[in-house]
């Protein structure tokens, strides 16, 4: 529940301390994802919602989730379909992590990358479209890729193009 970096942005004052509530659900309707959200936005202001073993959610389930106002949702999915990815970039959620997705595909790219939420993608270790590096700097919020270890030159132009915050805490050569 804790965040790869210290700070997204250096705009941005600390956030409170809150423990993260994590839920065991290895899948998530629409319908429990909207209690959740309910739940976890009755307790605080700053919550943490974590579905950390729920590694695939349905647009539905997403489009529900995406209505959490907290601090930061927290999702196990392994990959982002486009129809997920559409749903999530409607989040009202300060951020969202997705800690295991390895890879992004296009046409999920070009939704996300419509996100106002800080996007953490801490699994994603090969970046090799300069496409899919525009797009993913082109989104408003913060963007954190922590465990990318090399990147191209023409990579690293597109990145570089993020105007809030880029973090590359993985890279082992520039």
């Amino acid at each position: 529940g804790r965040f790869p970096a210290n700070s997204l942005a250096n705009r941005e004052s600390p956030l409170p301390e809150v423990l993260a509530k994590s839920s065991e659900l290895e899948s998530v309707t629409a319908e429990q994802a909207k209690e959740l959200v309910k739940k976890i936005e009755a307790e605080s202001r700053f919550g943490i919602l974590q579905l950390s073993r729920t590694y695939e959610i349905t647009s539905e389930a997403a489009g529900a989730l995406a209505e959490f106002r907290g601090d930061t949702l927290i999702l196990g999915i392994k990959s982002l379909s486009p129809e997920v990815a559409t749903a999530l970039a409607k989040s009202k959620a300060a951020n969202v992590w997705l800690h295991s997705v390895t890879s992004v595909s296009s046409e999920a790219a070009e939704t996300i990358a419509k996100m106002r939420s800080h996007l953490l993608l801490t699994s994603l270790s090969e970046l090799d479209s300069v496409p899919l590096a525009e797009k993913l700097a082109s989104r408003p919020g913060a963007l954190s890729l922590p465990y990318l270890t090399k990147v191209s030159p023409e990579i690293a132009g597109a990145l570089a193009k993020n105007e809030r915050s880029l973090t590359l805490a993985g890279l082992t050569d520039v």
